[in-house]
């Protein structure tokens, strides 16, 4: 194909599938192209891309799997940013690209023929035996992404869908990988990713909260994002539903109930508030009491306790008193390491 065709190709996909993409879109060819466009820079494929990791979205045009996005990531992220990216593909949420073009097409179909509401069935990412939902509907469907909205009913940039892929296949994908670029850094964020994150301050917390102390992780037990637990009856009455959802909850093995629990707060961070079956929307503190009357012990997060090492410090001591393990210390290369740790954290990816 000629380079004026493929240009052409891609400027008229941008207000379609590549709507979310910013320009210049970067693209991956066989042969460079001759001539510069505003619309693309042109790259050369390399060997590790094979057809299996590629979607068409048109004539002449395919995506990257996810898993290869994520390795070419990999070659400008840092491992904990890789991280935080890996978790948004491995959890229940994205957030949305924030072009003008993405802008347009989500509210013209907003206002013409609406957008689905798959945020109740989206809200678990485990069933009540710990094993991951299928995430497909009646008729074994994959979920369509749907948008969070405000309490006012406006659009957010988070919205809920099913996972891209998961960490069993990253991790089957990074052992076929040789000694290529950006390799290193793949396997060393998937030590640090927790599957079933449901916002990015739920990621952000899962993945401070990791086993692997040599990376500046809290280094606690095991534990579940957003699994369905079964009321009590009179706790189902206070909550008004047999089940709820645990942001982050520590099962012993084979219980379905937590011995402890995370609830993530705040509306700007967590995504959507939550509703009921008929929609009504409920109260968080109402979840609280129904676990805390089974006797779970309840911990709430918030933004400015995970950006706070301090005000961090202190929900740590609280956790591991509640989970009945002393805190290991905290040497000199630990707090050196969770220093860089947060650093990449919460700085912004170099893309």
């Amino acid at each position: 194909m000629n380079t004026p065709q493929l240009i052409l190709e891609i400027r008229h996909e941008i207000f379609r599938s590549l709507k979310g993409v910013s320009i210049p879109v970067h693209v991956l060819t066989d042969g460079i192209p001759r001539g510069a466009s505003p619309y693309a820079v042109w790259h050369t494929r390399s060997n590790d891309i094979s057809d299996d990791d590629l979607e068409q979205i048109s004539d002449n045009l395919y995506a990257t799997s996810p898993r290869v996005a994520l390795l070419h990531m990999a070659r400008d992220c840092t491992p904990v940013q890789l991280a935080m990216v890996m978790m948004e593909c491995c959890g229940l949420y994205a957030t949305c690209p924030g072009t003008s073009r993405m802008q347009r097409a989500i509210s013209l179909l907003d206002t013409t023929c609406g957008l689905p509401d798959t945020t109740r069935q989206l809200a678990a990412f485990y069933g009540l035996d710990g094993k991951p939902l299928a995430f497909t509907d009646n008729h074994g469907a994959p979920l369509p992404w749907s948008p969070c909205r405000t309490r006012d009913g406006t659009i957010s940039n988070l919205w809920k869908r099913p996972p891209l892929c998961s960490i069993e296949e990253l991790a089957e994908f990074s052992k076929s990988l040789g000694p290529v670029h950006g390799a290193k850094t793949f396997r060393r964020a998937l030590e640090m990713v927790v599957a079933g994150a449901a916002s990015p301050l739920e990621a952000q917390a899962a993945l401070l909260m990791g086993i692997n102390r040599k990376l500046g992780l809290e280094g606690l037990p095991p534990f579940q994002l957003n699994r369905r637990v079964k009321l009590s009856p009179s706790s189902a009455s206070a909550w008004g539903s047999p089940i709820c959802v645990v942001d982050i909850g520590w099962f012993d093995e084979g219980s379905h109930t937590p011995s402890l629990c995370c609830e993530v707060e705040g509306a700007a961070f967590h995504g959507i508030a939550l509703e009921d079956s008929k929609g009504t929307q409920r109260d968080d503190s109402a979840r609280k009491t129904a676990l805390r009357s089974m006797d779970i012990a309840v911990e709430t997060i918030t933004h400015s306790q995970i950006k706070n090492i301090e005000r961090w410090d202190v929900l740590m001591d609280v956790l591991y008193r509640h989970l009945g393990i002393e805190r290991p210390e905290r040497t000199k290369r630990f707090m050196e390491q969770r220093v860089k740790l947060r650093k990449d954290l919460f700085g912004r990816p170099r893309l």
